[in-house]
């Protein structure tokens, strides 16, 4: 076939590869690209004839770098739909990105490369292999470096790989990429920030006050949209503040912040409640005496009080009386060295 019958040929198929992804049958159509592909690249090896377009050779290149654009596409649509052979098209779709680069369409190529290698890092992390995900996410990252996605998912393989001081940079990186524009993965990527910290025994009082911040400046849809989120973060904030009397925020009203969370009153019980079972019974007190000021229920915190005021007391009838006469109880009326 001639140079001009090539690239009809190779017309063809394209343009059917094309109506085959918009009715999403994608074994067709990966299956057009690719003789199209062949088709365009034998044109580009055939010699120029008298009867030929001059712009001819240029056609022939700008629809072979769209076959390759669509084609990388084609097997990223096709991963997402059917995980059994997700790791397979997305490898597929990084050699045919690789294969395609210089062709045209550099930045929409180049784009695919970067979600074909994102998201076989995140297959991966499903996975659990996180060397593996580590490896493709950080490729992905080398493309496209202010991705707030491919920063967060790093950061959670680092965690799960108890790779504590990369996570935080991790986390830290995609708070500050999806502040202004993902809400929900910033307080999540806050979250894990904080959890990073905590488990680094670093102070996390910094990061607290300004993931408080980020979250009492949005509009109270979002917060109530992301509530569990939320409540980590004031939980932490008003057990520091509880057990230390230490208002990192310096402007914070704690009953607001306790108020507005739904159920972070039995969060911050349970909280007490776990430091008395690991010995740090005064901790537990002063959380429990801080709890009791903002809680409907404040008989419930009164009978966890007085069962610990019998932890360090003899006499059992004294803590009843004090109990049902609702004693008001304080930090010194607990035996603690």
């Amino acid at each position: 076939m001639s140079k001009m019958q090539l690239k009809i040929q190779g017309d063809f198929k394209l343009t059917a590869a094309n109506s085959k992804i918009t009715a999403k049958e994608y074994d067709e159509a990966l299956a057009l690209y690719e003789q199209a592909k062949d088709l365009y690249a034998s044109a580009v090896l055939k010699e120029f004839t008298v009867s030929d377009p001059v712009d001819l050779e240029d056609k022939i290149k700008q629809n072979l770098a769209s076959v390759y654009k669509n084609w990388v596409a084609s097997l990223i649509f096709k991963s997402e739909v059917d995980s059994s052979v997700a790791a397979d098209s997305l490898l597929k779709a990084i050699a045919v990105s690789v294969e395609g680069a210089g062709s045209g369409y550099d930045d929409a190529i180049t784009g695919n490369l970067h979600t074909a290698y994102h998201n076989l890092g995140l297959h991966y992390h499903k996975s659990r292999d996180f060397n593996q995900a580590i490896e493709f996410l950080e490729k992905a990252k080398a493309i496209k470096n202010d991705d707030m996605s491919t920063s967060y998912f790093l950061g959670l393989c680092h965690l799960a790989k108890n790779d504590l001081a990369n996570a935080e940079l991790e986390f830290r990186a995609s708070v500050d990429l999806a502040k202004d524009d993902d809400a929900a993965l910033a307080l999540n990527s806050f979250c894990k920030l904080i959890k990073s910290k905590i488990d680094q025994n670093q102070d996390i009082k910094d990061a607290l006050k300004e993931a408080f911040d980020y979250l009492n400046a949005l509009q109270e849809e979002i917060q109530i949209e992301n509530v569990e989120s939320a409540n980590m973060i004031c939980s932490h904030l008003a057990q520091i503040q509880l057990i230390d009397g230490d208002d990192i925020t310096e402007t914070i009203d704690l009953s607001k912040v306790i108020n507005k969370n739904d159920g972070l009153v039995a969060q911050l019980t349970d909280a007490a409640l776990y430091l008395n079972s690991t010995g740090e019974h005064k901790n537990c007190v002063k959380m429990l005496l801080g709890i009791q000021k903002f809680a409907e229920d404040k008989s419930q915190i009164q009978d966890y009080l007085t069962s610990l005021w019998l932890g360090h007391h003899d006499s059992e009838g004294e803590a009843e009386i004090l109990g049902d006469d609702g004693h008001e109880y304080t930090i010194d009326d607990f035996n603690f060295a």
